[in-house]
């Protein structure tokens, strides 16, 4: 019979939240310049963002503690409303911007490889929501 680790949740969350988060952010914010040695760079962030979580999928949790379990979930609910709002800010933030330079108020030409941020600015996106989940777990877990 094999054993298998257990890891606390509290754990897992600082690895699987924060620090997936900030190597998540780390390739999207990176990602997003057009040289492709600093993309190339970025990808080494995503590599071990999903090395981190398959291992972190591959352990179990150690959970002997309902309230751990209450906790991460409203940890999660207050992370997906916290980034619904970044979310919509920016959102509002690029069509006034968008108005503004079609109007001719602001003189911009954009020198921006559109493909490139669709597939980089997701991952600052989910890496935020990563973050402000392992945030708030350790945060309600510390009271």
């Amino acid at each position: 019979m094999k054993n298998r680790t257990l890891i606390s949740l509290s754990t897992k969350m600082l690895w699987g939240g924060i620090i997936t988060g900030i190597l998540r952010i780390l390739f999207g914010a990176i990602g997003c310049f057009s040289s492709s040695d600093i993309r190339l760079f970025s990808a080494f962030f995503l590599f071990f963002s999903s090395i981190i979580t398959i291992i972190l999928f591959r352990i179990d949790t150690d959970i002997d503690d309902e309230l751990s379990e209450r906790n991460l979930s409203e940890a999660k609910a207050q992370a997906v409303d916290i980034s619904t709002i970044i979310i919509m800010v920016i959102v509002c933030i690029a069509i006034f911007a968008s108005a503004l330079v079609r109007s001719g108020i602001i003189q911009f030409k954009p020198d921006v490889d559109l493909l490139n941020l669709i597939i980089h600015v997701p991952y600052i996106f989910i890496g935020i929501n990563d973050i402000l989940t392992g945030y708030f777990f350790r945060k309600s877990e510390a009271e």
